[in-house]
């Protein structure tokens, strides 16, 4: 490799025993990405083509990546420059929700909702389209605060500590087996969301 990259919990010292370890691995082969494990710790890898191109930053499914340690680095300085560029992003946080990207957000949630309340009969249907829209409500809570979206296990924990009605309701949401509240739950999250 040219280079090797430690990313998230492991590099930031804030980890628990279970968390992997997330490494960037610099290479002239193809880009991939798979998990293994090393004396039962599992690594996340992604190999990353190298050279990388001049804007190229560390990213997260949520954000560019806020915490990196460089394990190893044979490129001179582009490597050392990415970093500098993907903590330079993240700092200077988030731009506000595209007018488009909101709007498409809007339909997407309003169809799964719809997608759940047509189809009721079948049996841990419900479960699956509103676990996406669950997902997508937690990343636009973030989003329409101009924060970067955290993973669900942080941003659960911050939503709580930050706004307790949409705590409550994400509560409801994932606590319910019942349908009919789930959809009605659903709805007050979609109103919250998209009441501009």
């Amino acid at each position: 490799p040219v280079a090797i990259v430690l990313s998230s919990s492991r590099a930031s010292g804030k980890f628990s025993p279970t968390s992997d370890w997330d490494f960037y691995v610099f290479t002239n082969t193809a880009p991939r990405w798979g998990f293994d494990t090393f004396e039962g710790e599992i690594l996340d890898i992604s190999i990353e083509k190298y050279p990388v191109s001049e804007n190229f930053i560390f990213t997260t499914k949520y954000h560019p990546e806020q915490f990196l340690e460089i394990i190893f680095d044979a490129s001179g300085s582009s490597i050392d420059e990415a970093v500098q560029r993907t903590q330079d992003k993240y700092l200077a946080g988030p731009e506000s929700i595209p007018e488009n990207e909101y709007n498409r957000l809007k339909k997407v949630m309003g169809r799964y909702i719809q997608k759940v309340e047509s189809r009721k009969d079948i049996q841990g249907l419900s479960f699956y389209y509103l676990g996406i829209f669950y997902e997508i409500a937690l990343r636009l809570w973030f989003q329409l605060q101009n924060k970067w979206p955290l993973s669900p296990h942080e941003a659960i924990v911050h939503i709580e500590r930050n706004d307790v009605n949409f705590s409550r309701l994400l509560k409801n949401l994932s606590g319910s087996i019942d349908i009919e509240t789930q959809i009605t739950v659903a709805k007050e999250i979609y109103s919250l969301l998209f009441k501009k």
